[in-house]
């Protein structure tokens, strides 16, 4: 009878390891929890003093962009800042761009038969209302402490090269722009 009970829980078992187990998990940058133990016979330590909490952000850039009639502005937000008040937020433009007629920075589309357009992108001053070019490692987001707007910068308008619209074969074109995310220390002059 033992046995035969034994073989049962083995059995359950083997068939319980077979179901396939399910794992939640949300998108979180990590915290810092201090953990204390005192052993009865000793004199406990006082508690330490909690690290101060580390910079914390969500940054929202669209992930697609419709360059409707060849025009389109692309939003840089944020949904929540927690940073010390000696440093900002930067987005800067990652790999992608490329250099044509040695002054104009353009981003490659390319439809399904590999026929390229060109969209110039530009990122716009929000507090002068002026653009500038977009080029490699530009900033073109600043946020400050718990700020979900952009301090400087935040929007890109790309447009499509005029002489490519004119030229370009019918199709859907798709390309690729990319950001980099970091923290830089607060200086005066901006």
């Amino acid at each position: 009878m033992k046995k035969r009970a034994f073989l049962v829980l083995i059995l359950a078992a083997m068939l319980l390891s077979a179901l396939p187990i399910v794992a939640h998990a949300e998108n979180q940058t990590t915290a810092t929890t201090t953990l204390i133990w005192s052993n009865e016979t000793q004199e406990p330590e006082p508690p330490s003093i909690p690290a101060p909490m580390p910079a914390t952000w969500e940054v929202v850039i669209p992930a697609t962009l419709a360059l409707n009639d060849g025009i389109g502005e692309l939003q840089i937000m944020s949904n929540y800042i927690n940073l010390p008040d000696d440093q900002f937020l930067i987005v800067t433009v990652g790999q992608g761009l490329t250099l044509i007629n040695g002054n104009l920075y353009v981003i490659e589309l390319r439809n399904s038969n590999s026929d390229i357009v060109r969209a110039h992108p530009r990122f716009k001053n929000l507090q002068t209302g002026s653009e500038q070019q977009v080029y490699p490692d530009a900033i073109v987001a600043r946020f400050h402490n718990s700020s979900t707007t952009p301090v400087h910068f935040g929007v890109i308008t790309l447009s499509v090269l005029t002489e490519d619209m004119e030229n370009a074969p019918p199709g859907t074109y798709t390309g690729t722009m990319n950001f980099k995310i970091g923290i830089e220390a607060s200086d005066d002059d901006f």
